[in-house]
């Protein structure tokens, strides 16, 4: 494998004959040889497709969210590896996506324990949490809230 770096033809993925570029998440080039899966539909693969399509449907409607959160345009992708990881529940083929475990972004603050919504009338919601678990926070931290309704995945 080989990396590289092309001030021409900037970054560049795919595949052309045996060649196959790749372009990582950190913007990193690389270049190696194309092989073939000996068995693209062995059951290990069959079930790792399945969870990256389940990971990847399920979270489509809240890439916006993840370019926010996270700060960065390939947002969505951060929280799919994120969810592929610790949001599956389940065995082959009877995967679930458990949205109580993603992550919405990653830094030094701390997580509050216990967070409890209210809704009140029509559209006006009331949140209480504990804030004296954060010990590293500072004035100008930001709070970012995110709705998400599971039955109709839709998000805010």
């Amino acid at each position: 494998m080989a990396r590289f770096i092309s001030t021409t033809f900037g970054k560049i993925s795919g595949r052309h004959g045996d060649a196959v570029a790749v372009t990582t998440k950190d913007g990193r080039c690389f270049l190696r040889v194309y092989t073939k899966p000996k068995d693209p539909t062995s059951p290990k693969q069959l079930a790792h497709q399945a969870k990256f399509g389940l990971v990847s449907k399920g979270l489509t409607c809240l890439g916006s969210v993840f370019k926010i959160t996270f700060a960065d345009k390939r947002g969505k992708n951060k929280a799919v590896s994120l969810a592929y990881k610790k949001c599956i529940v389940g065995e082959y083929p009877n995967f679930t996506l458990d949205y109580s475990k993603l992550i919405f972004t990653v830094g030094s603050v701390d997580i509050t324990g216990l967070v409890t919504a209210t809704v009140l009338e029509g559209t006006t919601v009331n949140l209480k949490w504990d804030s004296s678990v954060f010990t590293q926070s500072n004035p100008n931290d930001t709070l970012s809230l995110v709705f998400f309704n599971e039955a109709s995945k839709k998000g805010s």
